[in-house]
């Protein structure tokens, strides 16, 4: 049977209010206006709200599924292109000139009475700060892939980042399987290898509804087979602007009026009906014998994982006909055990289609609904920071006197604190949460805009709570915050609304004092009090790997440029502005130090450039790009200890002070730091400039107050440098212990403060953060302590010394680099070139080997290959004869894969060009950091130097 076709509905001008007209920047919504009834307020049903993530490789389709996402679910009536810079979400210049995503942007859509916050985020390595902030706020990700080249660099790169984040439900896209060389099977095999251990694929394409052509079509994609629903989807037009559906698939085994025992109703509201005797997919297509094979190793494959499903399929009655008693399995107990996999991670729900053709699009909305989680579905947001509630219920001394027996409530901040027997006490170790359901206003601050218009736009995601324009409280940086407006931002396009509710994503403006990462609560709310204010998990900033030097002449340029560069650094956290140094007397210390603007990358510095211009109107002078480094210590030389004492004058201290510190340090290697970041401590890492460190203070000593400057002095330490080039050292386990006298004892049991965050509250003691936690103590304390000032010196002088006494090295980023499209005969060569730009050859395979260079997060796939199900060959575009010729071509050519110093891959591209004859092909993720020795350094700059010139 055939529904009717349905067509997209007309559009209308945005006419909501005179500020919501003023775009944030020319947006080619003025070319494909949204329409009204797609500017829907906020949903306060937080089951119909899905925070969605959009995540790929770069040129994987992202923007462009995105767009078809926008006009499939009717916010816009015709699609923008990429090529042509009209899209919705890409509406900077730069991203319309260059063609790529720059900035995450954010779309709230309407979907069968759903709202999806869609984040579309760059694919680009220089931009993965903009994949973090998504990251950190999202529920569920799709992660786009090409169907042509299956899992790439920067595809593994972004699945890291979410299981960093914890954004476990996840659907995978096959894109472009209208492409030539697309290929179905070899994509989920090497998701297989590189991503999940149980992708379930829930849609075989169509390449042609002829059934001559169904095996034997040109390559390309006309429609769609859902396996679980068992409906059949065509797409007409060169955009899907025309969509026929069919209701069932598997009719034609049931007999003359018989139904199945499950009969459905679609999302849209349209009911099958078995009504038209011409099928659009014909009987004897060959689609329709594979749909019974895939469905029956879908329910296989989940009966294996989904006890509730094994049983529903045990308890079903016998067919009468010959119907196969896989099809008797509605589709609901289906997407209910999918739905239950997907939100442990233990499966993966594979779709696919075409983003720019849009087909797919509509089977892929139905999935986010089925198979991703709304807000109340995952779980509550853990509390980094804060304080806890307990109740006091008599038995000991409580708030009022009398005794009492003290109880601590469980599960976080359940429950209200009750008049004089509640009270909030620094939660220790116990974790705790923020629970969607409670009616307080919790919120993350994950991105921060500024508009010549507006001022500052915060990006913020409501974890609790209503939040409306009410005073807030920011307690990252113990600021007051009074919001002016609050939006929803439709890409470039704002409307104003009145609250936002928890689990949604919206924009507020009018904060003075938020930076991206910042937790923002109530303005009465008594968790917002020292000395342990409530703070969230923030968003990790990746540290920078390059930099540009800013000329600067003139007192009034200076404050001009600097200003526009200040702006910048806090709308972008992974760039980092450095001033040169002043001595104690404000004068420079180097007459010849420039300002640097420290970047993630070439690309990324060069744009960041060019937004300076673009949207602030300042246009700042540049010098060469420089790669940043930093310094450390050998590997494998174990802890260096040492005992440091300074004794000297300072000043308004009458006669010589004297300080006296233990100092113990080790190298840290990237997988010891990656270990870190995974188990929560990025952010404190991030904090001392890529250290895991750790402060010793007697719990009972005047030291204790002491604290924030002796934590002020050790971080003013790590980044003045290290003795090589005064490059901020890095790679660092550091444990210092400020002593009471020379002799080096403590004199007191010391109690450790870590600062790196060994327990959700341990952030207190950070360098932004200085309060510690005491305990009573009978034990006299000494009658005078050293000034900090002493201390500083005695941190300063004890840190250069531990790395003198361990080696000090150079340390530079690396990038792992493959290379692919070379032949025989030239691989050689660029081998070659490779270890002579200091690079380290790890693997060198066949084009073909999709899963060079990485280890199956799945661990041996040999066994689970013979689960899974891979459609057969015909089934895929890549089937036809020419393509056959272009895969026998393609196993003569070579790849490469080697960790390359990122300083020697500037000129890459030509010089690969030239070694492989126009073949060559390389991409670039970040590879973590080597040693380099100074010589090499040095050699470096003399050769750019000579290049500038």
């Amino acid at each position: 049977m055939l529904l009717p076709l349905r067509r997209l509905p007309p559009g209308g001008l945005f006419r909501s209010s005179s500020f919501a007209r003023r775009s944030l920047h020319s947006s080619p919504s003025a070319f494909f206006p949204p329409r009204v009834a797609s500017l829907a307020p906020p949903n306060s049903d937080i089951s119909k709200i899905r925070n969605l993530g959009i995540f790929a490789h770069i040129d994987s389709g992202k923007t462009t599924l995105t767009e078809s996402i926008l006009v499939h679910s009717g916010y816009i009536p015709h699609p923008g292109t990429v090529d042509l810079g009209t899209t919705s979400t890409d509406f900077l210049p730069a991203e319309r000139e260059r063609g790529i995503t720059i900035q995450s942007a954010s779309i709230p859509v309407q979907w069968s009475d759903h709202t999806i916050n869609v984040v579309d985020t760059p694919g680009h390595v220089d931009f993965t700060m903009e994949v973090e902030r998504a990251a950190r706020v999202v529920d569920g990700a799709i992660v786009v892939m090409d169907g042509v080249e299956g899992v790439e660099g920067q595809t593994e790169g972004v699945w890291k980042q979410l299981t960093r984040y914890d954004v476990t439900p996840r659907i995978l896209f096959v894109n472009k399987l209208d492409r030539p060389g697309a290929n179905l099977p070899h994509s989920l095999l090497s998701t297989l290898n590189r991503l999940h251990p149980l992708p379930l694929l829930l849609a075989l394409p169509i390449t042609s509804f002829d059934v001559a052509n169904g095996k034997s079509g040109d390559p390309g994609v006309v429609g769609l087979v859902d396996i679980v629903g068992g409906k059949v989807w065509k797409w007409v037009g060169k955009r899907g602007e025309e969509i026929k559906t069919e209701g069932r698939v598997f009719d034609e085994f049931a007999e003359e009026g018989e139904t199945f025992p499950w009969e459905e109703d679609e999302q849209s509201g349209k009911k099958s009906a078995n009504t038209n005797s011409e099928p659009l997919l014909p009987f004897d297509h060959p689609v329709r014998q594979e749909a019974i094979l895939a469905r029956t190793a879908l329910i296989e494959t989940l009966s294996t994982h989904h006890l509730p499903l094994l049983e529903e399929f045990f308890d079903l009655p016998s067919p009468k006909s010959n119907i196969p008693s896989h099809l008797l399995l509605p589709p609901a107990s289906l997407r209910s055990a999918i739905r239950a996999l997907t939100l442990s991670g233990e499966a993966l729900p594979v779709l696919c289609g075409s983003a720019f053709k849009g087909i797919g699009v509509e089977v892929l909305l139905d999935g986010v609904l089925d198979y991703l989680p709304g807000p109340g579905e995952v779980g509550p947001a853990i509390v980094v920071g804060g304080m806890i509630e307990e109740e006091v219920e008599g038995g000991e001394e409580g708030s009022s006197g009398k005794k009492g027996k003290g109880k601590k409530k469980a599960g976080g901040w359940k429950g209200k604190v009750k008049g004089s027997k509640g009270a909030l006490v620094a939660a220790g170790e116990k974790e705790m949460t923020v629970e969607v359901s409670d009616p307080r206003v919790v919120a993350l601050a994950f991105k921060v805009v500024w508009d010549d218009q507006r001022g500052w736009m915060t990006f913020v995601r409501v974890y609790s709570g209503n939040l409306t324009k009410s005073a807030l409280f920011n307690t990252s940086v113990s600021e007051p915050e009074r919001p002016s407006k609050i939006l929803l931002l439709y890409a470039s396009t704002p409307i104003e609304v009145n609250f936002l509710p928890p689990g949604s994503i919206g924009v507020i403006l009018g904060l003075k004092h938020t930076r991206t990462g910042d937790t923002l609560l109530d303005g009465s709310d008594p968790r917002r009090l020292a000395p342990s204010p409530t703070r969230l998990r923030g968003v990790e900033v990746p540290n920078a790997v390059c930099s540009v030097a800013i000329q600067m002449s003139g007192k009034e340029e200076e404050k001009v440029v600097g200003d526009a560069l200040d702006r910048l650094v806090r709308q972008d956290p992974s760039l980092r502005l450095e001033w040169p140094k002043m001595d104690e007397n404000g004068q420079l210390e180097d007459p010849e130090a420039q300002t640097l603007l420290h970047g993630m990358g070439p690309l990324h510095l060069e744009i960041s450039l060019r937004r300076l211009e673009d949207e602030q109107g300042v246009k700042a002078r540049a010098g060469a790009m420089r790669v940043s480094m930093r310094e450390s210590v050998r590997e494998g030389g174990g802890p260096t200890e040492l005992v440091e004492t300074w004794e000297g004058a300072v000043v308004g201290v009458q006669g010589n002070s004297e300080a006296t510190v233990k100092l113990e340090i080790e190298r840290l290697t990237d997988a010891e730091l990656a270990e870190l970041r995974e188990n929560g401590e990025g952010e404190n890492l991030a904090d001392w400039a890529g250290n895991d460190v750790t402060i010793d203070i007697p719990t009972d000593s005047p030291l204790a107050a002491l604290e924030s400057s002796i934590s002020s002095s050790l971080l003013s330490a790590i980044t003045r440098g290290g003795p090589l080039m005064s490059l901020p050292l890095s790679h660092l386990r550091v444990h210092l212990t400020p002593c009471l006298d020379a002799s080096g004892e403590t004199e007191l049991p010391p109690s450790s403060i870590p600062t790196s965050s060994k327990s959700p509250s341990s952030k207190q003691t950070s360098p932004k953060s200085s309060s510690s936690k005491t305990t009573k103590s009978s034990a006299p304390p000494p009658t005078s302590t050293p000034p900090p000032a002493a201390f500083a010196r005695a941190i300063h002088s004890a840190l250069r010394k531990a790395i003198q006494l361990a080696h000090p090295t150079i340390l530079e980023p690396l990038v792992e680099t493959k290379i692919w499209g070379v032949s025989q005969a030239d691989v050689g060569k660029v081998v070659t070139d490779l270890i002579g730009r200091g690079g380290q050859v790890s693997e060198l395979g066949d084009e073909d080997m999709s899963s060079i260079g990485s280890k199956s997060s799945a661990g041996s796939s040999s066994s689970l290959e013979e689960d899974l199900y891979l459609p057969p060959s015909w089934i895929s575009p890549s089937a036809s004869s020419s393509l056959s010729l272009m895969s026998a071509e393609r196993v003569q050519r070579r790849t490469v894969l080697a960790s390359v110093p990122l300083a020697e891959m500037g000129s890459y591209a030509g010089k690969l060009r030239s070694l492989s004859g126009g073949g060559g092909v390389f991409e670039s993720k970040e590879g973590g950091w080597g040693d380099v020795d100074l010589g090499t350094v040095r050699r470096r700059e003399e050769r750019d130097s000579r290049e500038e010139e």
